[in-house]
C-alpha cells in the first residue's frame, strides 16, 4: 500500500508486507508516492535473478548482511555489508547471493514493488520459503504486466 501523506511514516522491525519470491523472504517495508518503495530481501546462497531490465524503474541495492554480486553493464561488482549500487532505468542487470545468506535493502519504484507483489506469494511465516525453482512461465506473464523484461538466464 502506497502512503499518500505529509506525515511521518514509521515502520518497525518485523513490520511490512512479507512475500516469498525467487526463494527469498521479500518484505515491502514502506512505500510513498514521492520516494518509491523500500524493500528488504533475505535470500539463500546461490539465489540469482534472471537478467532483466525495467525501462521505467530504477533499483538501488544496499547490503545489510552477507555478500552479493551485481551484474550490469558487462561487469560484475561484489558487494559486502555497507556496500551500495544504483542501477538506472533501462539497464539490464541481475544479482546473485555469494554467502550462505544475504540481506539486501532494495530501493525502487512503486511499480516495481507491485511486480514483487504480483510475482510473490504471501509468506506463511517470516522465514525463507521452502526451496523451489521459480515458475518461469508465471514470471514472464507477470513481468509483461509491470514492464519488466526478462532478457537472459541468471548468471552462472
Amino acid at each position: 500500500m502506497t502512503h499518500r501523506t505529509n506525515s511521518v511514516i514509521a515502520v518497525r522491525r518485523g513490520e511490512g508486507e512479507a512475500l516469498w519470491m525467487f526463494g527469498c523472504l521479500t518484505t515491502i517495508r514502506a512505500e510513498h508516492e514521492n520516494i518509491g518503495a523500500v524493500v528488504e530481501h533475505k535470500c539463500p546462497r546461490a539465489m540469482a535473478t534472471p537478467v532483466h531490465v525495467q525501462p521505467d524503474d530504477y533499483e538501488a541495492f544496499y547490503v545489510l548482511e552477507g555478500e552479493i554480486t551485481v551484474f550490469a553493464e558487462g561487469k560484475s561488482t561484489t558487494l559486502t555489508p555497507g556496500s551500495y549500487v544504483y542501477v538506472p532505468p533501462g539497464t539490464p542487470h541481475a544479482w546473485r547471493v555469494e554467502s550462505d545468506e544475504a540481506t539486501v535493502l532494495n530501493l525502487t519504484t512503486n511499480q516495481h514493488a507491485n511486480w514483487f507483489r504480483a510475482l510473490g506469494q504471501p509468506a506463511l511465516q517470516p522465514t525463507l520459503p521452502p526451496p523451489a525453482p521459480p515458475d518461469m512461465d508465471r514470471v514472464l506473464a507477470v513481468s509483461d504486466t509491470y514492464n519488466v523484461q526478462i532478457v537472459g538466464p541468471p548468471p552462472d
